[in-house]
């Protein structure tokens, strides 16, 4: 789902490129599902503040708060 979504925010080229920033970051939050689900939220609020300025980023990381770290959202992680 998640690449789906780098897919559709036009951030592939980011994520293909070796030397992108933005690429490197998105790899890093694939990490996210090897966190233990009760320090998901504070894993990603460590990525998100280290995550480049990117608008299509941002997207991206708004949509993985809403529907995968925070408490209420549609796959939490504690599934």
């Amino acid at each position: 789902m998640w690449y789906r979504k780098i897919l559709d925010l036009g951030l592939r080229s980011e994520y293909t490129n070796p030397n992108s920033e933005v690429g490197k970051f998105l790899k890093y939050m694939f990490g996210l599902k090897y966190v233990p689900p009760c320090t998901v939220g504070n894993a990603f609020v460590e990525l998100h503040s280290i995550a480049p300025n990117h608008s299509q980023l941002t997207r991206f990381l708004d949509y993985v708060l809403g529907n995968y770290v925070s408490e209420d959202a549609k796959f939490s992680p504690k599934l």
